[in-house]
């Protein structure tokens, strides 16, 4: 804590080498504990821009520079100016893209992000770190068409990559791509490292869920038998599995069980709660229906579920309430449920 003497001795160094590369990390820590951060600032911004230190210091420098800037709330796009000095000086070094991208990212520039990883990954195809961090760019946007364009490149320079299969056979789900899913699925059980039991579940479970929905129930049901035996806690798979048990009306006591650990584990998810309350439909205890499906629309009020409400309205229809059950069923057609099924309740006004 002998600040000054500290300082003296800095000078002296300065005096026999000012480019000397300890010397910049010593003097950026002093200005930090002295709590002097522009000046702290100045000194990377010098020696960052400056030729005479190698790129790998220069490096370590940048991300120092950065740390700073967001501890002090800074806008990051000061730093913009450095990498593009770093970029001239050092222009085949590509861990200054995707540094560059990750800066970008937290700049909310996505567009200028994702070149900078696909430059990145151009150079460096057998590293995964570029290809996750565009799928980080494209999924909030659900861009599917980028996720399977990047997924697909991966999975031709890294083909035991469980992650790159599961988003290729995710996005080709979300399109209603279902035999492509599948293929994707299978073929990354069939070739990835899993990294753990509870990756292998989830593999499993998607497999199960594409069999249902293609309409191979036995082999769906055997999937999800498979990944409850790796992660007997998979919620996702202990809840498809309880629903469409009951919708084929088959083990309803195993769909109750199964059921009943999702809400336990997740008491204010509203499929969860749907899903039980539906299994209690199924096994005629209708008031107890009520009562999770009522909870299941409350949890779900900012993004409502037409299934709910038609679950809601056969529920009420059995306990009675005849003319709030056939409002609720309008209001499912309204939220874009059209079925037969719904069509001829509202139409008969009878479940």
């Amino acid at each position: 804590n002998q600040d000054q003497k500290a300082l003296q001795y800095y000078e002296q160094v300065k005096g026999i080498d000012p480019d000397y590369p300890e010397l910049i990390l010593s003097m950026v820590n002093y200005y930090e504990k002295t709590n002097n951060k522009p000046a702290a600032q100045a000194e990377l911004q010098k020696a960052i821009t400056g030729s005479f230190m190698d790129v790998e210091t220069k490096l370590q420098l940048l991300t120092r520079y950065l740390g700073i800037l967001q501890q002090n709330r800074q806008e990051l796009k000061q730093a913009n100016t450095l990498f593009e000095s770093l970029f001239e000086q050092h222009p085949n070094n590509r861990q200054l893209n995707m540094i560059y991208g990750n800066v970008l990212m937290l700049q909310n520039d996505k567009e200028g992000a994702m070149e900078q990883f696909e430059i990145y990954t151009k150079d460096n195809p057998g590293d995964p770190a570029g290809y996750e961090q565009m799928i980080r760019i494209a999924l909030p946007d659900e861009d599917l068409e980028k996720i399977k364009e990047v997924t697909t490149e991966a999975l031709k320079h890294l083909p035991k990559e469980p992650q790159f299969y599961f988003y290729l056979g995710a996005a080709h789900y979300q399109q209603k791509n279902y035999k492509e899913a599948l293929r994707v699925f299978e073929e990354g059980l069939k070739n990835a490292v899993m990294l753990s039991p509870a990756m292998e579940s989830d593999f499993h479970g998607q497999i199960g869920d594409l069999n249902y929905f293609l309409g191979n129930k036995d082999i769906a049901f055997g999937c999800y038998e498979k990944a409850l035996k790796l992660n007997p806690q998979n919620l996702p798979v202990l809840n498809n599995y309880s629903y469409y048990l009951s919708l084929e009306k088959r083990d309803l006591n195993k769909a109750e069980q199964m059921s009943g650990i999702t809400i336990k584990a997740d008491p204010m998810n509203p499929t969860y709660l749907d899903t039980y309350g539906w299994v209690l439909f199924e096994q005629g205890s209708y008031l107890m229906a009520k009562i999770y499906i009522e909870k299941a629309m409350e949890y779900s009020k900012e993004n409502p579920s037409a299934e709910v409400y038609e679950h809601y309205g056969d529920v009420l229809f059995k306990t009675g309430e005849r003319e709030k059950a056939i409002e609720q069923w309008k209001k499912a057609k309204e939220l874009g449920r059209d079925s037969k099924k719904l069509n001829k309740k509202i139409k008969t006004r009878k479940l």
